[in-house]
């Protein structure tokens, strides 16, 4: 492959790397922040194509599409796309799959605008998902078309699909369906019972991976305190709680998964959960120890100088949190101190 052509595909595989990470506190993201499209509204922008095609030949870095169905866009016959980071699944000879792709690129002198880009059609990353490499399921081609006999997808037909999709066990498209939920906390207001059970069935499944299930964590913070939602899920938290060790792989999903589990027990959990959080309080990921000390003033503001006391005691704690605690420790002796002095 041309160097210039390898040079654009290994810029494509850092933004990929770097867009994985956009989702985690999206939810709470800063006032004015640039809203993130849903995963379908990102493939299906204008300047891509989505096909449903069969991978009929590979190389080191591209691979050889043979389009079966348009969904978006225009396109037939065999198509050669370059990969970007995580479409591994495109050097599967004969795999059958949803793929978005863009054979054009920003002008680039003003960076607006597009042109044909010289280096040939590229798989489309998705942020927050990865790379647009989907299974061929009804529900990922009614949203890989945006379209359902002729007209744009309704609430309803989004949510169907989202749901319908939850049990497959393709990790991307898995992804896919639950960023598209996050990124639409409207869809909540749809679901009855059979869709919370969905989610419920989903979430204790335990096959899901760490950004997945952050991500359905994230989905279900607006409602988390409804009635019907509320036990279980503060069950599910407190088990991703007990299971994560102070000392997470920072490289990978599990601080994200974690830190969102904590924010939502917060708001549903219970005093007892405090003492599980405050081995948190150490955790090497700073953010994560952050939450963590929200969540144990919150659910139990009385016990919360003891935890601060046990975690200062253990001494491996991160700078922010270390000075935060310390000046918890010395209100509550100058309260003391205080109430000691008054008649």
């Amino acid at each position: 492959m041309h160097w210039i052509s390898r040079l654009a595909t290994w810029r494509t595989a850092t933004r990929t790397c770097s867009c994985l990470w956009l989702l985690a506190g999206l939810v709470s993201g800063p006032a004015g922040a640039a809203r993130l499209a849903p995963p379908s509204e990102s493939i299906t922008a204008p300047q891509n194509t989505v096909v449903v095609a069969e991978v009929v030949h590979t190389r080191e870095a591209s691979a050889v599409l043979r389009v079966h169905e348009a969904l978006h866009g225009e396109a037939s016959g065999d198509v050669e796309v370059r990969l970007t980071l995580g479409a591994e699944e495109l050097h599967e000879k004969g795999a059958n799959l949803v793929v978005a792709y863009s054979d054009l690129a920003r002008e680039p002198r003003h960076g607006k605008g597009w042109v044909r880009d010289p280096n040939g059609p590229i798989v489309v990353v998705v942020p927050a998902v990865g790379a647009a490499v989907l299974e061929d399921s009804a529900s990922m081609r009614l949203l890989g078309s945006s379209r359902k006999e002729g007209a744009p997808l309704n609430d309803e037909d989004i949510l169907a699909a989202i749901l319908d999709q939850l049990p497959r066990p393709h990790v991307q498209s898995r992804r896919f369906v639950l960023a598209e939920l996050v990124l639409r906390p409207n869809l909540l207001d749809l679901l009855d019972g059979a869709g919370r059970g969905r989610l419920r069935e989903t979430l204790e499944s335990g096959q899901l991976e760490p950004m997945a299930r952050d991500y359905l964590l994230q989905a279900l913070l607006p409602i988390a305190g409804q009635e019907q939602i509320r036990p279980w899920l503060a069950q599910e938290c407190r088990a991703t709680v007990a299971a994560s060790e102070p000392r997470l792989d920072l490289m990978s999903s599990n601080p994200a998964m974690l830190k969102t589990a904590i924010k939502v027990l917060a708001g549903i959990g219970a005093p007892g959960d405090v003492p599980e959080l405050g081995k948190h309080l150490s955790s090497n990921n700073p953010a994560v120890a952050r939450q963590a000390w929200k969540a144990i003033l919150s659910l139990d503001p009385k016990a919360a100088g003891k935890q601060a006391g046990l975690a200062l005691e253990r001494g491996d704690l991160g700078r922010d949190v270390r000075i935060a605690l310390e000046r918890y420790i010395r209100e509550l002796d100058q309260a003391a101190g205080q109430d000691h002095k008054e008649p």
